[in-house]
């Protein structure tokens, strides 16, 4: 047999081995379409959030991913029992308002996570009421304060939420909370697999391994074969199950919420007053840039010096966000001193606080998260002062 022969006889087989590896993936290709079976693998892999399931529903922007269902209520847990959860015919954890603002209101909208929220206080008790009845109280002017916070939002969605809000709502003001920089959560038991679809962006902030790393061709190719996106749905599995997959992304999450908030300060609704809200430093504000009017509640100018350790909660009880909206409305009043106007000028809102949880009573893990927020914060003297309530409880009990 010739060479050329030869080439003859092998070009049919690797045309049929072609054509059959080729049949074979569209078969792949259709039996994970029609199965689902991509998604099956990636739901594992991701990040749900599942406090008061029964006022959360999906949402139409795949930005949001979920948000609260308009009019509905529950009975949620509080750290001293029961508490009431409402939501209004809006999706605000708010009493019934008007989309239409009546006329002589300040409108302000409190845009942010659990912490606004309220994740563990009833509906009287969460920062935006509290913040909303001491603007009324001691300040000129009619205020609403409307509680725009969805639990376990990311910066992402805050500021698409917000970019909603300006849109529709006229505010006067927004103020949002920037804590989480993370990849975005989903319902528990929920579907999810419409907002891979409508944005495939998302397999790179929720795969940790992904080949050609995070350029957008990246996307396009995990969003458009599902047999190519379970292949690598499951090479991140060694890498993810059991593991914080946060601390395995590196910056492309961040940097993108980095870059949202950016947008959002700098370029949305460029005539409306936005102030942002933060526990501690904000770290992501290019410094060749004018930064926004920002509240650090751990150490605003306004704030005690010396704060108690239940200040430092995620998750803290009524009484210190009533703390909060002192220190929150001393802020706004220096920030945008014609809007907010004290009926006594010159009185101080915030009063000296006393701790109302005994040192003792805290678990170790909650004295070290505490302890590392504080220091996160740099609140040095708190931190002192929590030790040594420490040390003296450990005396009193030997």
């Amino acid at each position: 047999m010739t060479t050329r022969q030869a080439r003859r006889d092998v070009l049919p087989r690797l045309l049929f081995a072609a054509s059959l590896a080729l049949f074979t993936a569209l078969v792949f290709e259709a039996g994970i379409r029609w199965t689902g079976l991509d998604m099956v693998a990636l739901r594992p892999l991701l990040y749900y959030q599942n406090s008061d399931p029964e006022v959360h529903e999906l949402s139409t922007d795949p930005a949001l991913i979920y948000r609260l269902k308009p009019g509905a209520r529950t009975i949620g847990r509080g750290r001293d029992g029961p508490l009431a959860i409402s939501v209004n015919d809006l999706g605000f954890r708010d009493p019934p308002r008007s989309a239409r603002k009546p006329a002589g209101v300040f409108r302000i909208f409190c845009v942010g996570l659990s912490h606004v929220y309220g994740a563990e206080v009833g509906d009287r008790e969460t920062l935006p009421r509290q913040l909303e009845g001491l603007l009324n109280r001691s300040f000129r002017g009619r205020f609403e304060v409307w509680n725009a916070g969805v639990s376990a939002y990311v910066a992402l969605q805050e500021t698409a939420y917000a970019r909603e809000i300006a849109a529709r709502l006229a505010p006067d003001l927004i103020v949002v909370q920037l804590d989480r920089l993370g990849r975005r959560a989903f319902l528990l038991g929920r579907p999810f697999a419409q907002f891979f679809r409508a944005d495939p962006r998302l397999y790179l902030e929720n795969l940790v391994l992904v080949p050609f790393g995070h350029d957008p061709f990246a996307a396009r190719l995990l969003g458009a074969s599902a047999l190519y996106r379970t292949a690598v749905i499951y090479l991140n599995y060694p890498l993810m199950l059991g593991r914080d997959a946060g601390a395995l992304q590196g910056r492309y999450v961040e940097d993108a919420n980095l870059r949202a908030v950016a947008e959002f300060f700098m370029g949305a609704a460029p005539d409306l007053p936005k102030v942002m809200l933060v526990f501690r430093p904000y770290g992501g504000w290019d410094p060749r840039t004018p930064a926004p009017p920002t509240i650090e509640l751990y150490a605003s100018r306004f704030a005690p010096p010396v704060l108690p350790p239940e200040y430092f909660r995620i998750h803290p009880d009524g009484h210190v966000y009533r703390l909060q909206a002192q220190v929150i409305a001393e802020e706004l009043s220096a920030w945008f001193p014609q809007a907010l106007r004290k009926k006594v000028p010159g009185e101080r809102l915030v009063e000296v606080p006393r701790a109302s949880v005994p040192a003792g009573s805290f678990s170790p893990e909650e004295v070290a998260e505490l302890s590392r927020v504080m220091r996160a914060a740099r609140c040095d003297r708190s931190l002192a002062a929590f030790q040594r309530d420490l040390d003296a409880a450990r005396d009193r009990r030997r």
